[in-house]
């Protein structure tokens, strides 16, 4: 994938690309109602939720922002988890639930609330807090002394092991996902911050769910679990190699139009095909800044450039601008 993303700023926009599509999908498996268009607007233009589903999605934007940016070069420790946990599942649910392991009185199990079919009963509390202690050793390359597994397959098995251990109320198929994000990156495999493997897998839950009931019934042979996930990236792969090579088709013609008329930069042009493309939309420079991953003088540049041009309009929001998009936009297309 290296030879179709060949500069620092497109790099950042698939980085954040990846990780807003991962932040919606994961939480939408996990039951956040809300659709794909309206999630990626609330999180572009940094509006804050105004539901439970939003709220989730959120959440899970900031865990992968967290894993991205801080966690990939930490090793995990029972109080990372934890605060994890506590980023992944604020406000959505108890309070009395966030940030701690669950208990043998909280009477958690999985199964499917439409036919209430038992999928899986997680081990006991006494249990669970042996093997924690096991399973971060092993996420930290602590257990193999003279054997090796490679990450990507590694990865596959933290997923999976942290969905066996069930450890927390709620949110262990979110933190099984972003652990398998943290592994990856943590180990330098970079280009799993493009692919939203969870994107993929809301494609086809029920077989996700079996991968893990039939490892799991056939004396934890994890083949099934391993063959799901491989057959999944490579699909997420294909799907952003299709993704980008159309990209680069729906650019060719708006760029060299802005670039000739008005001189703009890549990070410009990308936002007008936003705006232009998602009617009522608007970016500000603090969201302008985190998507590009440029500084805020260079974000305000920018949008105040725009501005001048007659692409943009603002609006004063207390001590803040919202930038939306002209009529003359459309000229670009």
């Amino acid at each position: 994938m290296a030879n179709i993303v060949d500069d620092d700023n497109t790099r950042q926009r698939f980085i954040t690309r990846g990780i807003i599509e991962e932040a919606i999908a994961s939480s939408q498996l996990e039951g956040a109602n809300t659709t794909r268009r309206v999630a990626k607007q609330m999180l572009l233009e940094n509006r804050k939720p105004v539901n439970m589903s939003e709220r989730m999605i959120i959440n899970n934007y900031n865990a992968m922002l967290a894993v991205e940016n801080q966690l990939r070069n930490q090793t995990l420790s029972i109080e990372t988890l934890l605060d994890l946990h506590v980023m992944l599942t604020k406000d959505t649910i108890d309070d009395s639930l966030v940030g701690r392991l669950r208990r043998d009185k909280d009477n958690i199990v999985v199964c499917d609330t439409r036919t209430n079919i038992v999928y899986h009963v997680p081990p006991s509390e006494r249990f669970l807090k042996k093997e924690i202690k096991r399973f971060i050793d092993y996420a930290n390359d602590k257990l193999e002394k003279h054997q090796f597994v490679h990450p990507l397959i590694k990865a596959i098995l933290i997923h999976f092991w942290m969905g066996f251990l069930h450890p927390f109320a709620d949110g262990n198929g979110r933190m099984a996902r972003t652990l398998f994000y943290w592994y990856l990156l943590k180990n330098d495999y970079w280009a799993f911050s493009y692919l939203p493997i969870s994107k993929v897998i809301k494609n086809s839950p029920a077989q996700y769910r079996d991968a893990y009931t039939y490892s799991e019934q056939d004396d934890n042979d994890l083949t099934y679990f391993i063959d799901y996930n491989f057959r999944k990236i490579v699909q997420a792969k294909r799907d952003f190699e299709v993704y980008v090579k159309r990209k680069v088709i729906q650019n060719r013609k708006m760029a060299s139009l802005a670039r000739a008329k008005y001189n703009l930069n890549d990070r410009q042009i990308q936002l007008l095909r936003y705006l232009h493309k998602n009617t009522g939309a608007s970016t500000t420079i603090k969201t302008h800044t985190q998507i590009y991953g440029v500084s805020r003088p260079t974000s305000r540049k920018d949008l105040e450039q725009l501005e001048y041009l007659g692409l943009l309009s603002s609006t004063k929001l207390g001590r803040n601008r919202s930038f939306r998009g002209t009529k003359a936009i459309s000229e670009l297309f």
